[in-house]
């Protein structure tokens, strides 16, 4: 978890932080403006008119869509990252073809033990945002690239396939250290704070706008957190491009090393 959060975030989450804080924010306004000891004053002022809502609904918007710029591409970027460490995973699969059985044995078993321990150990990880076991994989791939090293000088292979084996690994380094950077360095808080804070300040503009009329002041309140909310919900659900409805799943993976099998 982000160090910056707040311990009420980091307690039970984001979403339901946003819900609550959204929730009293907007009990506290309309209390402010129709009971508290300042109401009159308030509405003594000249009657602020609509089109002042147009500022902070812009820099809600504005802090919304920076946030939403910084998750979006991460899906394309994780996806790539995969496509990266499956071809990885299969060049050296299809190197260990021109080994010898005895060295292709032991290869295919390092390159088993790294999948397995990515999709037993890492993904999980990933998905939850365990930093404890973020580097799960990492025994396996230290093993695998001991492997690949031990083989190419006891049989002093071919430059052509000891390159092969060491673009490979070094190819499934790279592809996992910006696997796991997306997965558990998570977006700052302070862009999140951004954008709930001109949400309050909406919500504030908005009831302001209906302070002389109570019901509309509850209905438009209403309907503004709820946009609120579901902005963030949507931002807060897609933040990791392994989690969610549309989280990226590691078939690729799982399909190299079947695909070599079959």
């Amino acid at each position: 978890m982000n160090s910056d959060m707040p311990w009420i975030v980091e307690r039970i989450g984001l979403l339901p932080a946003a819900i609550f804080s959204v929730a009293i924010v907007t009990v506290l306004i309309y209390w402010l403006l129709n009971k508290s000891p300042l109401s009159e004053w308030f509405k003594g002022s000249e009657e602020v008119v609509p089109p002042f809502i147009s500022v902070s609904a812009l820099m809600f918007g504005f802090f919304a869509a920076t946030l939403a710029a910084d998750i979006w591409p991460k899906q394309d970027e994780a996806n790539k990252i995969l496509i990266n460490e499956t071809s990885a995973i299969r060049s050296l699969l299809a190197t260990s073809e021109h080994l010898k059985a005895r060295d292709r044995v032991i290869l295919v078993k390092s390159i088993n033990g790294y999948v397995d321990a990515v999709l037993q150990k890492e993904w999980p990880a990933m998905v939850v945002g365990d930093d404890v076991n973020r580097e799960g994989a990492l025994p396996e791939l230290k093993e695998l690239s001991y492997t690949a090293i031990q083989l190419a000088i006891r049989e002093k292979l071919p430059s052509v396939l000891e390159n092969r084996l060491q673009q490979s690994i070094d190819q499934i380094r790279v592809a996992r250290l910006s696997r796991l950077s997306l997965a558990h360095d998570s977006i700052s808080f302070i862009k999140w704070r951004a954008v709930i804070l001109f949400g309050f300040l909406l919500l504030f503009t908005v009831a302001l706008v209906h302070m002389r009329r109570p019901r509309a002041m509850k209905i438009t309140l209403f309907v503004t957190a709820l946009g609120i909310l579901l902005s963030i919900a949507i931002l807060a659900n897609n933040r990791s491009p392994y989690a969610g409805r549309d989280a990226i799943k590691p078939e690729m993976l799982i399909n190299s090393i079947k695909f070599y099998q079959e």
